[in-house]
């Protein structure tokens, strides 16, 4: 996914709700008029509106009702950046905008592109974030922004957390099955599973890519142990991450980073053989938010001033 037209900006100069939005949890902070300087911060729900809109809905107000809990800030008076996951399909974001109209403005980022913002504070530089999923982003030194994966755990997001763990769950399952010999691994994986086969198909009905993810950790617990096929796991897991990166085509002078907790883990093997080793960043995507929202860096979807 590439973002080729011409690079937009606008500049919000009224009061500032920035959203950060994943999988597993969101949080905001509150920017007061001329300030880069966070006022108030809060924490919420998970938010990712593709996979379930009413809860990424409920996750974004509780924020904004704790950030002016006892403020004299009218709502219609703020304008509202939310970096989000599950924003990029048009119809889902439109829709999700829509759910904000009391804001002065509503300002539409993927986490993943505000995480990129935020670590290379809006110059040219490529991130790649692999949490529940994963996603690869650069901004060009023409101001033109492009995407690599972030396709969802279905046809995506290799390397990711939900990589690992459905990579785990079906060994596992193989092992149920006779295929294969019981290990470490695979114990640890049934147990989350359930004890029947009735639990372990239950708890597999309309499973989402937050649960898939949650069994990776049994991945790294069985690698520290010194388990081949874990460490083979997370190899793999590294190496697809590496390749998002080359993916990017970021030159020499750009900066490389690593953000969300399976990067962070696998930070290491993934700049074993990089002769550019990309630097972790750690402050989320609000920072990225403002900078966008202040004007002093491109918006990632052209959108009416």
């Amino acid at each position: 996914m590439s973002r080729h037209d011409p690079p937009q900006r606008i500049n919000c100069e009224g009061p500032l709700i920035c959203v950060e939005g994943g999988a597993t949890h969101s949080c905001a902070s509150l920017f007061l008029p001329g300030s880069d300087v966070e006022e108030q911060s809060a924490e919420a729900g998970k938010c990712n509106p593709s996979n379930d809109f009413h809860n990424a809905v409920g996750s974004v107000k509780s924020l904004i009702d704790q950030l002016l809990a006892g403020r004299d800030i009218a709502l219609q008076h703020c304008n509202l950046c939310l970096g989000c996951a599950g924003i990029v399909p048009e119809d889902v974001r439109r829709r999700f905008i829509a759910s904000f109209t009391d804001c002065a403005s509503v300002i539409p980022l993927s986490d993943g592109y505000a995480a990129l913002i935020g670590a290379g504070g809006g110059n040219a530089c490529g991130i790649v974030v692999a949490g529940t999923g994963c996603a690869g982003h650069r901004l060009r030194p023409d101001g033109i922004s492009l995407q690599r994966d972030g396709w969802g755990w279905v046809g995506g997001d290799r390397g990711s957390g939900t990589w690992l763990g459905l990579r785990a769950i079906r060994h596992a399952l193989w092992v149920r099955d006779g295929l294969a010999p019981a290990d470490a691994l695979a114990n640890r994986v049934c147990e989350q599973l359930g004890d029947t086969d009735a639990q372990m198909a239950a708890a597999l009905v309309n499973v989402d890519p937050r649960e898939i993810a949650s069994y990776a950790r049994h991945v790294f617990a069985c690698a520290e142990d010194g388990m081949p096929y874990a460490e083979e796991l997370l190899e793999g897991a590294a190496k697809h991450l590496r390749e998002l990166f080359t993916s990017l085509g970021c030159t020499a002078t750009e900066p490389l980073y690593l953000a969300g907790s399976i990067a962070f883990a696998l930070a290491e093997r993934i700049a074993r053989p990089m002769s550019i080793k990309p630097q972790a960043f750690r402050l989320g995507a609000v920072l990225g938010c403002m900078l966008v929202a202040r004007g002093r860096a491109p918006l990632e979807w052209h959108q009416q001033a």
